[in-house]
């Protein structure tokens, strides 16, 4: 369905209108599950901060991270006094085990071009759960991208 299909790129155009970084919270979103290796690029919109985390370990171990675009880096490091300061602090940061399961699950996501099959088999599974709609009273509308579907 195209339903809010066009609503992540709008957000990306008003943040670039009127200056606003746009953060995209990829932890559920992130690593294929919407067909794409990010949900925000599934929509071709490209924020400024991403934050992700659960699948980058495929949920073994707690690992976290933030990816920064090459604006935010170069305002970061061209910065020469206390108001640069970028304050992060992650409760699950750079242990060395999280980050180990998070390169070998990178690895896999990869190698096994996870993204594009979710986006075929959310493709066949959306196809199946249209009929939904006009079949049962109680099912409004049926919607996705990838597999991550909804029925409302």
């Amino acid at each position: 369905m195209s339903l809010g299909y066009n609503f992540c790129p709008l957000v990306r155009e008003i943040c670039d209108k009127y200056g606003v970084l746009l953060i995209a919270d990829e932890v559920v979103t992130g690593f294929g599950r919407s067909g794409a290796m990010f949900g925000s690029r599934g929509w071709g919109v490209k924020p400024d901060i991403m934050v992700f985390a659960k699948a980058l370990t495929a949920g073994y171990v707690p690992l976290s991270a933030t990816v920064l675009n090459q604006r935010i880096e170069a305002a970061y490091l061209d910065n020469c006094d206390a108001r640069g300061l970028l304050m992060t602090g992650f409760t699950y940061g750079g242990h060395p085990l999280a980050c180990a399961a998070g390169m070998a699950v990178l690895d896999i996501v990869e190698q096994e071009n996870l993204p594009a099959n979710a986006a075929l088999q959310g493709e066949y599974l959306l196809g199946q759960l249209l009929p939904f709609e006009s079949r049962f009273r109680s099912v409004g509308n049926v919607r996705g991208k990838g597999l991550m579907l909804a029925l409302v």
